[in-house]
């Protein structure tokens, strides 16, 4: 059941904060995919930059904590587990034999609160592969990781921990977490279709990976906001969601001087304390932000490589919006709507005539040197991309995508097996082509630029998962997909 829809004006927020806000980011040069805000309950504005939309997921990377530890939540309050449940209890394919010692003090609340007792990131591609042996592969790598503090004394965060709540999950309800979460939580209350990186043996990563729509984000943040209830529903205990919000007080097991002020207040379960209220988050700019003093929840999704700088505008503009008093009354409800509706990434648009015309491919991705080609045509008012490369192993991709001039047009990206959903545009300026494609259900993009007689494809961020693109897809046949080689 989606939530209802209310003006700014009547729940209480001046219009003029959120335009304000608006304005700010334009001038950052921050780019933003989405934002909705609700206050008690109502969504009060939204809106979407073209090319994303309402209706698409979007990845979330580290939100995805705040989902497993929902389901982590709906098991505590089945009485199936508890939160002071040591971990192994619920792992017992664990050969104990070789796991290393300290592991067996761990318990369910040290990682959902990122307090395992570890120093330092402990994650690595290396744990995905496999061994060979029945079960989790990643689990036993885990447990053979050094362990150099004792479990609940320090904070450090770190994937491994939600990795192996995932697997909690997983051993208990003998699904994997969107199983227990469509069930309980997605299906029941509207939340849309949802998805997730896997390893390459098909277990769900839990502490990122998760594809959710804009409003599946901002509902999450309204669940915990209004104590577990949604939809005239429990979801989850008042308890759960009360110790879940409040940060431990465990210290940084290393302090992070670069981290931002909204990074050094403290961690929950999966939520991370702020300057105002608290929040889940996710890498380049995802965000469900909480502030139960104003009632409100926002979220946000973006592609940025500085997080801080979007919560200082929220800080600054949205916030000292609320229960303030707009100049024109009702009239600014409509000033916002028109803007809102008018967000866009704006796409490239040729300043030149421009010709069909073919570079050599010096550098795909960020991999490095790939043989190969890239060739544009004019077809019907926009231009056709032909990408061609060859990989180590002999293998010949090509890569074929419409691109809009002055729009943005649809396509896929295909490769090994797998689907990425893209939208494009491009631009002739003299004799210089340039494209931006946008992985448009994650925060991505890809540039391609042409210099001379020479084209390159490079990330504007690279994502978490690696410079090969495929990495990312969530629309296969199988669990798995092939790295580059």
């Amino acid at each position: 059941m989606p939530l209802l829809r209310v003006s700014p004006t009547a729940a209480g927020v001046d219009p003029a904060g959120i335009i304000a806000f608006l304005d700010a980011a334009s001038r950052a040069g921050i780019d933003l995919h989405s934002l909705m805000i609700a206050r008690h309950g109502e969504v009060l504005a939204e809106g979407w930059w073209e090319p994303y939309s309402a209706d698409r997921v979007h990845l979330g990377y580290s939100l995805s904590k705040s989902f497993t530890a929902t389901a982590i939540g709906l098991l505590v309050d089945d009485g199936v587990i508890g939160l002071d449940d040591l971990v192994m209890d619920h792992l017992p394919d664990v050969d104990r034999a070789a796991v290393t010692p300290g592991y067996e003090r761990l318990r369910v609340r040290h990682c959902l609160s990122m307090t395992t007792g570890h120093l330092a990131e402990m994650w690595s591609p290396e744990l995905m592969v496999a061994d060979g042996l029945p079960g989790d592969a990643v689990v036993r790598r885990i447990f053979a990781l050094p362990l150099p503090a004792e479990p609940g004394t320090v904070f450090t965060y770190n994937q491994i921990a939600t990795y192996l709540l995932g697997a909690i999950v997983r051993a208990i309800t003998d699904g994997d977490i969107l199983d227990l979460l469509r069930a309980r939580v997605f299906e029941p209350l509207g939340w849309g279709e949802a998805y997730w990186h896997v390893t390459p043996d098909g277990r769900q990563l839990g502490f990122s990976g998760i594809h959710v729509t804009t409003e599946a984000i901002l509902s999450l943040a309204q669940l915990y906001l209004d104590g577990g209830v949604a939809g005239g529903r429990r979801i989850l205990s008042e308890s759960y969601v009360a110790e879940a919000v409040r940060g431990t007080g465990a210290p940084r097991g290393v302090p992070d001087p670069e981290a931002g002020p909204d990074w050094n207040l403290g961690y929950g379960f999966s939520f991370w304390q702020a300057r105002h209220g608290y929040r889940g988050d996710g890498a380049f700019g995802q965000f469900a932000i909480v502030l139960p003093e104003q009632q409100m929840t926002i979220a946000i999704t973006s592609e940025v490589d500085n997080m801080q700088e979007v919560l200082d505008l929220v800080w600054a503009h949205i916030l000292p919006a609320v229960d303030r008093v707009s100049d024109r009354g009702f009239g600014s409800d409509s000033a916002l709507t028109q803007r809102l509706a008018r967000l866009e990434c704006r796409p490239l648009a040729s300043t030149s005539l421009g010709r069909d015309w073919v570079w050599s491919l010096t550098d795909a991705f960020g991999l490095g040197g790939r043989s190969g080609s890239v060739a544009v045509a004019r077809s019907r008012g926009h231009w056709e991309l032909t990408v061609e490369f060859g990989r180590t192993s002999g293998a010949h991709e090509v890569i074929r995508l419409p691109i809009g001039d002055g729009q943005w047009l649809a396509g896929d990206l295909t490769a090994d097996g797998v689907r990425l959903p893209v939208m494009c545009c491009g631009s002739f300026s003299g004799s210089e082509f340039r494209a931006d494609i946008r992985l448009i259900e994650t925060p991505h993009t890809v540039r391609l630029r042409t210099v001379g007689s020479e084209a390159t494809f490079a990330w504007r961020y690279e994502p978490l998962s690696g410079a090969w693109p495929f990495w990312l897809a969530v629309h296969r046949a199988d669990p798995g997909i092939n790295p580059p080689d």
